[in-house]
């Protein structure tokens, strides 16, 4: 351990700084041990003497997940819940080579920028963020919402960043856990911000059984409103189609005491682990597609 990770670790600011002025190496373990504790003014410190919040803080290897390997000053802050720190290191990015676009970037950029709409209720956008920035925050989201820092992945989504479904989903259980009324419903309304290029497998393995639990278990309505909205944004605006109705007449009565006799039946349907008992007979007279049944 070097003194200045020493002096970091112990919180003495008076050394870190006589140490930095002295010619002090800001090397990864100091930025991470002062990101873990979360000192402010220490912090502070490191950024006053050029300490680089996109610096990357993990040197990857072939086994390190691209994500994980990008992870920097915001992702650490962020993942630890220290929304202070994230605010402080957006006083002064830096300028990089990255910032600088190509003529496609730029007017990929717009388009996206015209079509995205804000954030819900946002208070406090930080305009004229870099290219670099963005990025680096996008990371910061995922990385707060994986550890269940709401706040602090709602505060990110107020500064202009994109939701990505992964991270909206585990906001939204987050909100959902923690009884965050408001912050669900917000939520629930910018649900359409999230591009569709976006979407992934995990929207119909747990996103839509997920709303549809709270669905059953909500009664207000207020939040079934706004379930419902993101249920036909997910469908579309093509209209439902009409459901033919059941000739009556083509149906056989039934006797009582055949009625879901599991004795008496030749079919079963399994709904939610509950058996329920049939005749094959009834099921073709009321529909032609149970001829098909094997």
């Amino acid at each position: 351990m070097t003194p200045l990770m020493y002096a970091s670790a112990a919180g003495d600011e008076a050394m870190v700084q006589m140490l930095i002025e002295a010619g002090a190496h800001l090397n990864l373990q100091v930025l991470k041990c002062l990101l873990l504790s979360g000192n402010y003014e220490m912090v502070s410190l490191l950024l006053t003497h050029g300490a680089d919040p996109l610096l990357k803080l993990h040197q990857g290897t072939s086994l390190t997940p691209p994500l994980f390997e990008d992870m920097n000053c915001f992702s650490y802050a962020a993942a630890h819940g220290h929304r202070n720190i994230v605010r402080r290191l957006l006083l002064r990015p830096p300028f990089r080579k990255e910032d600088i676009l190509s003529l496609e970037e730029i007017l990929a950029e717009g388009v996206e920028e015209s079509n995205d709409p804000p954030a819900a209720d946002s208070l406090n956008v930080v305009p004229s963020l870099s290219k670099a920035t963005m990025k680096a925050l996008q990371q910061a989201s995922y990385y707060s919402a994986e550890h269940g820092f709401l706040d602090v992945t709602m505060e990110l989504r107020e500064m202009g960043v994109r939701w990505k479904l992964h991270t909206w989903l585990e906001s939204l259980r987050r909100a959902q856990e923690l009884g965050r009324y408001e912050v669900t419903l917000c939520l629930l309304s910018d649900f359409p911000s999230i591009r569709m290029e976006d979407y992934s497998p995990e929207l119909l393995s747990a996103g839509v059984p997920f709303m549809f639990r709270m669905l059953e278990t909500s009664g207000d309505y207020m939040l079934t409103k706004r379930l419902a909205s993101v249920v036909s944004h997910c469908y579309g605006c093509s209209p439902v189609p009409d459901i033919p109705a059941m000739d009556v007449a083509l149906s056989t009565q039934l006797d009582i005491r055949f009625l879901n006799n599991e004795e008496m039946s030749d079919v079963t349907f399994m709904v939610e682990g509950r058996p329920f008992f049939a005749h094959r007979v009834l099921l073709m007279s009321a529909s032609e597609r149970f001829l098909y049944i094997p």
